[in-house]
């Protein structure tokens, strides 16, 4: 189940299945993004926890990550043990098209998608205001990343990261950003690496191919209906 947090400044109500982890589903209202229904995400690059997505391109992968816990329903969920918590990859967006905020003007979400489909998709998303993106201001540059339906979901079941195990999934996959191993309690501590939005991985370098071969095959082994990406497209 994914729940987004609350926020008073947007529309978007929770869905009802949703509702049984919301202290108050009728009245409060959601930034539900990533939009998993619609296959779209969007973000506010003047934050600089987001800037890096100014630079993702079509064919380009997002990975999605969070904490993830065991609850029963109707209980409080933010009360767990330790050992009932995982670290885990939960979706993927493969970018079919990009729409950036222009500093002169509301930017039409429908000058960009032409194909109708996907444009009412891409115009449900949060940062859309009346099918357009806001112009850029002193705190706001937004962006819309518009995912491929055939390469992109929510995955059926998460994926465990094995956080604090040596040579688990996270170790084996993802490095720093000056490439060095990620480490659990020393610098390069592996959350502060996985903090901010950035490349991980680049699929035309051959060691990165191999780390994310390793990735897509462990997302197939608990997914097998979504293939990360197609072995011949490994390099666009």
């Amino acid at each position: 189940m994914f729940i987004s947090f609350p926020d008073e400044d947007c529309f978007a109500p929770y869905d009802q299945a949703a509702w049984s982890f919301v202290s108050d589903p009728e009245a409060l209202r959601t930034h539900s993004d990533p939009d998993w229904q619609n296959l779209t995400y969007g973000d506010n690059c003047h934050n600089r926890r987001a800037r890096a997505l100014l630079s993702v391109k079509p064919n380009d992968i997002l990975l999605f990550w969070a904490l993830f816990w065991r609850v029963a329903r109707n209980a409080k969920i933010f009360r767990m043990e330790a050992s009932e918590r995982r670290w885990c990859l939960f979706g993927a967006i493969t970018v079919a098209q990009t729409v950036e905020a222009e500093r002169d003007r509301d930017v039409a979400v429908s000058e960009i998608v032409e194909d109708k489909a996907t444009l009412n998709r891409a115009i449900k998303n949060a940062h859309v205001r009346d099918g357009k993106l806001p112009r850029i201001s002193s705190d706001r540059h937004d962006i819309l990343l518009i995912g491929d339906p055939a390469h992109s979901a929510c995955f059926t079941k998460a994926l465990d990261l094995q956080v604090h195990t040596n040579d688990g999934l996270l170790q084996k996959t993802f490095l720093s950003k000056d490439q060095r191993s990620l480490q659990w309690d020393k610098s390069p501590r592996w959350s502060s690496s996985l903090r901010t939005c950035r490349p991980v991985l680049d699929l035309c370098k051959n060691r990165d191919l191999t780390r994310a071969q390793q990735l897509r095959s462990a997302i197939l082994a608990v997914n097998p209906d979504f293939d990360l990406f197609a072995s011949g497209d490994a390099c666009p």
